[in-house]
């Protein structure tokens, strides 16, 4: 599926009237495989950039967002069922072991996690290199980026430190860090 006829689909699927420039910019840029750094208000709808299934054609792709706030994740979660992805969080507030397992199996496309479940729970940073995610990861989404600038290098040093997984990603792995 061409570009424009992918974004055309994930629009109508996901709700949305129609794609803002800057939206169009940040989509652009990233499914050429570069880096990219988007920083746009709440609300903006940053998330359309993550909908890799229709983009890419690639059924069963996933996309891991780090977040330190639950309540951005548990909201999210919410947003992307009713639109029928497949979407879960993981980490110290989920109860859930279900959920959990479908997300290291790699059943789940969007995954929001913490900083710190990522960097500092061996179960969460192991995944990262299991074959299903070597194949199946297309991004690793770092939302709430500017929190590390106004809060300083001691603000959840975890979340500060998240560069260092890159390491274990996948080499086609595309990196947004999201404002």
């Amino acid at each position: 599926m061409d570009l424009p006829s992918a974004l055309n689909h994930t629009s109508q699927r996901m709700g949305i009237q129609g794609l803002k420039p800057k939206q169009l910019e940040a989509i652009e840029a990233f499914v050429s495989g570069k880096d990219t750094f988007v920083s746009l208000p709440t609300g903006y709808d940053k998330s359309i950039i993550l909908l890799f299934d229709f983009l890419f054609g690639a059924q069963g792709s996933i996309a891991v967002v780090v977040t330190p706030l639950i309540s951005l994740m548990i909201d999210q979660k919410g947003k992307f069922l009713k639109r029928g992805l497949k979407v879960e969080f993981v980490g110290e507030a989920q109860t859930d072991e279900n959920a959990t397992m479908d997300v290291l199996n790699g059943d789940v496309q969007l995954v929001y996690i913490s900083p710190e479940s990522l960097l500092l729970n061996r179960r969460y940073r192991n995944m990262l290199t299991t074959p299903t995610y070597q194949q199946k990861l297309k991004a690793l989404v770092v939302d709430e980026a500017h929190c590390v600038k106004f809060w300083g290098d001691k603000f959840r040093t975890a979340f500060a430190d998240i560069g260092n997984i890159r390491s274990l990603l996948p080499k086609n792995i595309f990196d947004i860090s999201a404002n």
